[in-house]
């Protein structure tokens, strides 16, 4: 998306106001490089209605134009426990070009943030660059 500074976000449900914090920094941190790109900002999103996905959301309803962010759903009526996964890689291929993928797990331990590691490794499949940042920046 040439334009554009193209950034995805995941992360864990988890509420906590140390980590929306964490996401509103990253987001200004983003539209800060993207200005200095000469550039507008656009985030790709995954639908969870807590944690990083509803904290990105709300950041950029309140300072994006709608067209300059993007909701990924999972359907989990038809796919189970694989929508997730299935989103996560319908996001990252979408936007393929992306400049960087943000991931901010609930923990380093794989198994107990499954979701935002599988979008962190659907990106890495992709070579996309990604950023984590772990739970004890937030925690």
């Amino acid at each position: 998306m040439n334009g554009y500074r193209l950034v995805i976000f995941m992360g864990t449900r988890i509420n906590h106001l140390r980590l929306r914090r964490v996401v509103v920094a990253e987001l200004e941190r983003e539209q800060a490089l993207a200005h200095e790109a000469a550039k507008a900002l656009f985030v790709a999103v995954g639908d969870c209605p807590s944690g990083v996905d509803g904290y990105v959301r709300g950041w950029c309803a309140a300072h994006l134009a709608r067209s300059d962010w993007r909701v990924f759903e999972a359907d989990w009526a038809r796919y189970g426990r694989a929508a997730g996964p299935i989103r996560n890689r319908a996001m990252c291929r979408a936007y393929s070009d992306a400049d960087t993928a943000v991931g901010l797990p609930s923990s380093w331990d794989r198994a107990l943030s499954k979701g935002t590691w599988d979008c962190l490794d659907a990106a890495d499949e992709l070579g996309l660059p990604t950023r984590v940042i772990g739970p004890e920046v937030w925690r």
